[in-house]
């Protein structure tokens, strides 16, 4: 009896050890798969910063200068746009490695306030294995393609129509590389935009001193609308006023008639 209890513990203890083993594979595995998901993500980021009206051009100059200094992360510049008018504002959508966009968000930080930060990821994975796909089958092809050609010796036919196989099927494998390394490089790289405006708070006395400074214009521009107008209504006045006077002039002979 002692002995078939002993049996039944060492089964029990082994169908513990292998249930703890199946465990740390599927751990070990799953650990794997997001390893290999998260270099197939694509990120890209979208900061709002507010500055004074007077410091959105230097924070504007001193992202891309960040950009620049940033040549080892391969920052590049995918599009800009400032407008100093009279509420400033500019927006910068820049490309680089993870460190390069480390680095403009802390000269943001630095120079201005972030109000709102947002990141959004795109998994490529499905699109890079496709390609890897597609490029293996064409590059399969053509080897067979390069083999009939070999082949087909003085065969002046078969050897047009091989080549001209030959010639599409490369076209497709240059597109394909390429974009292999356009998802590639979407992977290893990340996008930032910035979206750069004045502060919303602007003071009591901001909108007077605005007003007061703008006098002058608006005044300018108040004389230029009333001459304008007067201008318009010249001509109506010159052909309206003796039609009036004929009316005028009706109206009393018929009223002196009745009377």
């Amino acid at each position: 009896m002692i002995r078939r209890l002993a049996i039944l513990l060492a089964a029990l203890a082994l169908v513990a050890c292998s249930n703890k083993g199946n465990t740390r594979v599927a751990a070990a595995a799953l650990e794997t798969k997001a390893q290999q998901r998260s270099m197939t993500l694509a990120y890209e980021h979208s900061v709002s910063v507010e500055a004074e009206d007077d410091q959105v051009q230097d924070l504007f100059s001193s992202a891309l200068a960040s950009c620049k200094e940033a040549a080892a992360a391969k920052c590049e510049v995918l599009d800009s746009r400032i407008d100093t008018g009279k509420f400033s504002s500019a927006s910068l959508k820049i490309r680089a490695a993870p460190e390069g966009i480390q680095s403009v968000l802390t000269k943001l930080d630095q120079h201005g306030q972030v109000t709102s930060r947002t990141t959004t990821a795109e998994d490529l994975a499905t699109p890079i294995e496709d390609g890897a796909k597609k490029l293996t089958m064409l590059n399969d092809y053509r080897s067979r393609l390069e083999e009939l050609r070999a082949r087909a010796g003085a065969n002046v036919d078969a050897l047009m129509k091989v080549n001209q196989e030959l010639a599409r099927v490369q076209t497709e494998i240059e597109a394909a590389a390429g974009e292999q390394a356009r998802l590639a490089k979407r992977v290893r790289t990340e996008v930032l935009n910035i979206s750069i405006a004045t502060r919303q708070a602007r003071g009591f006395l901001r909108p007077i001193r605005e007003s007061v400074a703008e006098f002058g214009d608006n005044l300018a521009q108040g004389i230029a609308s009333a001459v304008s107008g007067v201008a318009f209504l010249l001509p109506w006045t010159l052909v309206l006023t003796p039609v009036l006077l004929l009316l005028r002039k009706f109206f009393w002979r018929r009223r002196g008639a009745n009377a």
